[in-house]
């Protein structure tokens, strides 16, 4: 038996681009699915491809940030690693695909957004299950660690050198190695991140500081 999915913008995510989708609703013919169970294989299936695609186009650094932003604790940053930790994540959840789409837009890979899910970052911005999928302090905290340069993060290990140990400072590859140890010692959380907000401006990064402001005030 065979019918016509009618598939809105917002499912489109599940699919793989298609060269005549130039309107809002796209008319697709597929089989259906003889079974419930073969429905969600074939969903699994999907996911599971689009993890090891976005796992593979990240470089080093952004699986730290992934990692960071999944709230995992784990200091294996490498390519099986990440694959695993994501797999995990959208498998425990409905919707993983608009986790993995919300995952990629904060992260700035918009590239790999529309690639590997065929949406934009103003479409999964205009998605309520895009929304609050991720930790709002960790998403600031990801975007503060990008944003600061090399010799805004040797201020940051300084000013923290009488806070945090002598070599976790030395180990410290960006701000998120430092903001997690400041977790670790329970300075810093969602609800406590007055010591970053000082220590941005102590480094001259009031445009950052701000950030931070915005965030207590929200």
């Amino acid at each position: 038996m065979r019918e016509l999915w009618r598939l809105t913008e917002l499912e489109r995510i599940k699919l793989r681009p298609c060269r005549f989708a130039r309107c809002k609703t796209v008319l697709i013919v597929v089989s259906t699915p003889s079974s419930s169970t073969e429905s969600m294989a074939l969903t699994d299936q999907r996911e599971l491809q689009a993890i090891n695609q976005i796992a593979e186009a990240l470089n080093s650094s952004e699986r730290r940030k992934v990692f960071y932003l999944c709230e995992s604790e784990d200091t294996d940053y490498s390519l099986a690693c990440v694959k695993e930790m994501l797999k995990s994540k959208v498998m425990c959840q409905e919707g993983g695909h608009f986790f993995l789409a919300e995952l990629l837009s904060q992260l700035r890979r918009f590239d790999i957004l529309r690639r590997v899910c065929s949406i934009s970052k103003d479409e999964v911005d205009r998605i309520p299950q895009c929304q609050q999928v991720l930790s709002t302090f960790r998403v600031l905290m990801a975007h503060i660690s990008e944003d600061l340069a090399s010799e805004d993060l040797n201020n940051v290990k300084f000013l923290m050198g009488s806070t945090l140990p002598r070599e976790t400072m030395e180990n410290a590859k960006n701000f998120l190695d430092v903001i997690s140890e400041l977790e670790r010692l329970d300075l810093v959380s969602p609800e406590r991140v007055d010591i970053v907000e000082q220590c941005l401006k102590n480094i001259g990064r009031v445009d950052l500081a701000k950030k931070v402001t915005k965030y207590k005030m929200s």
